[in-house]
């Protein structure tokens, strides 16, 4: 493999690997308000919106997990002389 090839899959992996700690925080806080929201203390109108941004958010951000998931593996497999998926 050429050294600017492995570079850039060196960089792509490190940038994958430094999106891993913000999107696990940002998922944990939208878990935090969908809990938050099912307390008999949050008013019944108020927290149906308020659920449905954070599942949303939930949704959004796994999808974006397994993304990053996939790229990593396939920035893996290329470095590893694998080629990648076809």
């Amino acid at each position: 493999m050429k050294k600017k090839a492995k570079g850039k899959i060196e960089m792509i992996s490190s940038g994958l690997n430094e999106l891993e700690t913000p999107i696990r925080q940002a998922c944990n806080l939208a878990k935090a308000i969908r809990m938050m929201l099912s307390s008999d203390d949050m008013p019944a109108e108020e927290g149906e919106g308020i659920f449905g941004v954070a599942d949303a958010l939930v949704e959004l951000i796994e999808c974006l997990q397994e993304t990053r998931c996939e790229l990593w593996h396939l920035a893996s497999d290329v470095e590893n002389g694998g080629g990648g998926a076809s």
